[in-house]
């Protein structure tokens, strides 16, 4: 190959990524950075002029739009009919070409080609459907021919209920607000929910009922409710029914304008128990502006069956900070950071930006060592605030010692519409004017068996090892592989796979002790510890009664479990922490015969696939140069098992 086609051909490769991603504009924390998403009819194989609204675009609506854009949907134009929506053709061209940033519709705003794109109940557009309603509206909307129409849908007289009807609905104390008028804040009582025995909710579903006309022309979200937000909580009610006894409230995920409904993952539930309150203790009602209007808010619950019991433990979302906030006037994309640490292996199952007025997006990242993972980026309205319920299969799984990264995005510049003023300063507060930066998304805690369970099966649902699942970082991770009992002769006489020696694994006690051989374990003072163990497909460590810990030298790092998770920190050299004359008559059987893998203090030879010992090792000898111990440095990470390569 000459020189010249070399470049070409490099040029050629160093353009493909770009024209991949070029349909996709890149996001930061403004409001003027509204570019489109805009596709050529040519990139998904369709004719543009052959576009029409009965085979085409009706389909679209009708899953995306009409369940707000209906007759009582609460939207302030019905789109089910071609009449309705011809004349709003180049409108529905524009708010779903933002797709992501405030004032898209539908409004669903995870940036695409970010992360995670599997979520509950998602009414975004596809990029093919996009380029439908581009290629439609810019080749004059035509109807086509109405045999290829839809069945159309039925829908409820008023809002109805998004997740179907529910099997407990509770209804709060009637209220209103005047045309123009103060915001309200404060209690508004309690709510008996009349159940005679406990019992654990799937899902709840908050609606607002008023006498606003479904039919009336309102151009704001907020001219057509009152219910700004409700923050509540629920537990056992008093004997004089007065308030909730103390020690059995809970707090509810918060109902917000816009929002919508709280569907909890397998598994989980919150518990509803008997003789039980709704404490609905923090509310913000406002005027529309336009009318005085009398409402209410309905709490749908459903239920689990009964006998129901959950597995897991649920927590909260991942962090953020609201009340370190420092919004300056007049600039956009300022940014606030907030890192959290998980103590315990956490399993997602919703993402739910919470900032104020000037917010713009919101970012959650996982840091797993050296590497960081953007979970998903996301666009914020203050008018539509909306959570991201995970799709089971693709909920982020994420180990104990993961940071959570949050970062928020705000814009105080006159182009932001959703500012009072633009000029005014602001800090951390309840009320829109002010401002917050929190993820009131939704997790739970698992233990290491739940952990290694759930990973399992998300590598089962894995084609191969080309698959990479950005939720689950450690689930094509090495594997501390098994040890057994047997010797090199005992697991090949049974077709397994012993690594070569040295093996070089030790245990310190918290200080030096005569180490010996004893039955397959090290005997430390007089005590014997357990030794590495396999159980439920990963291998495990007893602790040694020696130590409150279980340290393990790993090639260029220094390992140390604590009840059940490594931690590891970089060494500064590679060296074996004993020899194998040290160590009991243990072995590893290797998942696969041809990958051999180093083991603590050993490296590879390069001519041949045994590991050899590092120096500073005097192999039989019973004795090693063992480097001295040392607590781990900040930025050490734990680790957990996973799945051996194949």
């Amino acid at each position: 190959m000459n020189a010249g086609r070399f470049v070409a051909l490099v040029a050629l490769f160093a353009l493909l990524p770009v024209a991949a991603s070029a349909q996709y504009p890149v996001r930061d924390g403004t409001v003027a950075n509204l570019e489109p998403y805009t596709f050529a009819a040519a990139d998904f194989g369709f004719d543009p002029s052959s576009v029409t609204y009965s085979r085409d675009i009706a389909p679209i609506l009708q899953r995306s739009c009409e369940s707000c854009h209906r007759a009582g949907g609460g939207a302030p134009m019905s789109l089910t009919t071609y009449g309705e929506v011809r004349r709003w053709s180049q409108r529905i061209k524009e708010r779903t070409a933002i797709r992501d940033r405030m004032g898209a519709m539908p409004p669903f705003f995870v940036e695409p080609g970010v992360g995670i794109q599997h979520f509950k109940n998602d009414p975004s557009l596809s990029d093919n459907e996009l380029a439908l309603i581009q290629a439609w509206a810019d080749n004059g909307a035509p109807e086509g021919d109405r045999m290829d129409l839809p069945e159309p849908l039925e829908w409820p007289a008023d809002r109805g209920w998004a997740l179907g009807e529910p099997d407990l609905v509770v209804s709060s104390a009637v209220m209103t607000m005047p045309a123009v008028g103060p915001d309200r804040w404060g209690d508004i009582g309690l709510v008996p929910t009349g159940l005679g025995e406990d019992r654990w909710v799937k899902s709840v579903e908050i609606r607002e009922i008023n006498d606003i006309p479904t039919d009336a022309e309102v151009s704001t979200v907020g001219g057509r409710y009152i219910f700004h937000h409700m923050t509540y909580s629920s537990g056992i009610l008093n004997e004089e029914g007065t308030g909730l006894v103390g020690g059995s409230s809970q707090g509810w995920p918060i109902h917000e304008v816009g929002r919508n409904a709280d569907e909890f993952a397998d598994g989980l539930g919150m518990l509803l128990p008997a003789n039980s309150a709704l404490s609905l203790r923090a509310s913000h009602l406002h005027s529309t502006g336009w009318r005085e209007t009398t409402g209410r808010l309905e709490f749908g619950f459903t239920f689990h069956p009964e006998g129901y019991e959950p597995r897991y433990r649920r927590s909260g979302g991942s962090g953020g900070d609201g009340i370190n906030i420092d919004v300056r006037p007049g600039i956009g994309g300022q940014e606030f950071h907030s890192y959290r640490v998980l103590a315990q292996h956490t399993m997602i199952t919703a993402f739910e930006p919470h900032l104020h007025a000037p917010g713009v997006r919101m970012c959650l990242e996982a840091i797993w060592g050296i590497n960081r993972f953007t979970l998903n980026c996301v666009g914020y309205d203050h008018n539509w605030v909306k959570q991201y319920l995970y799709e089971e299969d693709h909920a982020p799984l994420l180990p104990k010692g993961t940071i959570l990264h949050t970062i928020g995005f705000v814009d105080t510049t006159p182009e932001n519409r959703n500012l009072a003023d633009s000029r005014n300063w602001a800090g951390g507060g309840r009320r829109s004017v002010s401002n917050m930066f929190i993820d009131l998304g939704q997790s739970v805690r698992l233990t290491e068996e739940q952990f290694q369970a759930e990973m399992a099966r998300r590598r089962a649902l894995m084609k191969d090892r080309n698959v990479y699942d950005i939720g689950c970082p450690l689930c094509w991770a090495p594997e501390f592989l098994t040890v057994t009992e047997e010797d090199d002769q005992g697991g090949a006489e049974r077709g397994g796979h012993s690594l070569p020696q040295p093996f070089c694994l030790y245990w310190p006690p918290p200080a030096p002790a005569r180490r010996t051989r004893s039955g397959g374990s090290i005997r430390c003072g007089g005590k014997s510890s357990r030794p590495l163990t396999r159980a439920g497909g990963r291998t495990t460590m007893g602790r040694s009664p020696c130590s409150s810990a279980t340290s393990i030298r790993t090639g260029s790092r220094s390992s140390t479990s604590r009840s059940g998770s490594v931690t590891t920190s970089r060494s500064p050299s590679r060296r074996c922490s004993t020899t194998s004359s040290t160590m009991p008559s243990t072995r590893l059987k290797q998942i696969k015969a041809s990958r051999r893998i180093c083991i603590p203090g050993a490296i590879r030879s390069s001519s041949h696939s045994r590991c050899r010992p590092t120096s500073g090792t005097r192999s039989g000898s019973g004795r090693s140069s063992r480097p001295a111990r040392s607590a781990a440095p900040m930025g050490s990470y734990p680790l957990t098992t996973a799945s051996i390569p194949k």
